[in-house]
């Protein structure tokens, strides 16, 4: 098959789309089949390279309202691969997804969307904007394909209930490459480290599990939580940490190469994702799939998978978020009974032989194959 991924950022641009789309288009290549990206050029990149077999050609976008790119050059992009047999855009909330809906319907190929999760906006006046979008061209677009992707049933209701025919919805969740389990190791020291893995937004909560640990901090001195991850919040939480006394205790490390991280998830105790809003976060996959403990939100998307892997407490709860970390690492046979059971979660359902296999069987299925 010939495939044509839309995604609204790439890398170098970082993110959960951005790795989708890239993990996605090494499998289909390695499968035998013909991958070219088309996305923006956000931030300034090269226009045309290759990575491998895969083309990937980046359209610049001088605007990028509710930091959504409009690139128009990405019609003519469209419109010159009209040769391919299945167009898959990501990101049902992106311009570039809109765009290629357009263009859908002059052209004789399949349309696949893949939703990645709802959008949670702060301002009352972006809700109302996400609100008339959602019932109008986010549901005229999605209307078009002849198959929408969707991470969970949570999801899958969400569409269904703004107008998106139940047929044509299949759910397929995230993935990650199975990394070879490791042995846990006991440290020497009794430090306890708790680690969160996110971009630093209102959405995430991250002022929530600030909160929450200056109750972890109190029970246990020994503990320390290491943030890694970068966004428009950070210069307030670390205010927020200095006014609370915890400099030494909460560290925010920004950026950090995949080295790094991977030392992260190997040298954690316990690992938390505070938000208030997700479609299904890799980075819980990643930490299950190390077998470390989950602290997360009870929320769609991940209350869909992992009630039985992971302790779920309530968006926003900085108590009960404090009593659920607390309790973990005060319990070692707890911990490590939970890591087993997300890795063995992550080995079932979320490996991408596993994800790959099924988009690739829906692509053959809306050819007709």
């Amino acid at each position: 098959m010939r495939i044509l991924q839309i995604a609204p950022y790439f890398s170098p641009h970082i993110g959960g789309i951005e790795s989708h789309v890239m993990e996605l288009s090494n499998h289909l290549s390695r499968a035998g089949h013909e991958v070219a990206i088309l996305t923006t050029n956000v931030p300034r990149s090269k226009k045309m390279e290759r990575s491998g077999n895969i083309e990937i050609i980046r359209f610049e976008a001088p605007f990028r309202p509710l930091g959504n790119p409009i690139a128009i050059g990405l019609l003519k992009g469209l419109l010159t691969k009209k040769d391919f047999d299945i167009v898959h855009c990501h990101d049902e909330h992106a311009f570039t997804s809109n765009l290629a809906a357009m263009v859908h319907a002059m052209h004789d190929q399949r349309l696949v969307i893949s939703c990645h999760g709802r959008l949670t906006y702060v301002t009352p006046f972006e809700r109302f904007v996400l609100r008339i979008y959602e019932r109008t061209l986010m549901k005229a677009t999605l209307r078009s394909a002849e198959a929408v992707i969707c991470l969970s049933p949570s999801d899958r209701d969400l569409l269904t209930a703004i107008g998106v025919r139940g047929d044509i919805i299949h759910i397929i969740p995230n993935a990650i490459n199975l990394p070879q389990r490791v042995q846990l190791q006991s440290r020497a020291s009794d430090l306890k480290v708790v680690l969160c893995v996110s971009q630093l937004l209102k959405r995430k909560g991250i002022e929530t599990l600030v909160d929450a640990f200056l109750e972890v901090h109190r029970a246990d001195k020994k503990a320390k939580l290491v943030v890694i991850g970068e966004g428009e919040r950070r210069a307030e939480l670390e205010k927020r940490v200095r006014q609370s006394g915890l400099e030494g205790a909460i560290i925010f490390r920004g950026r950090v190469s995949k080295e790094e991280l991977e030392r992260a998830y190997a040298g954690c105790d316990v690992f938390v994702l505070p938000s208030f809003a997700e479609g299904l976060p890799t980075v819980i996959l990643e930490a299950m799939a190390r077998e470390r403990p989950v602290v997360a939100t009870d929320i769609p998307g991940i209350r869909d998978y992992f009630r039985e892997t992971a302790v779920l407490v309530p968006p926003g709860d900085s108590r009960k978020l404090a009593e659920a970390i607390i309790e973990l690492l005060d319990d070692e046979k707890l911990r490590r009974m939970f890591g087993r059971k997300g890795r063995e979660l992550v080995e079932r359902m979320f490996t991408w032989d596993i994800v790959a296999s099924k988009i690739i069987d829906l692509y053959e299925q809306t050819l007709g194959h």
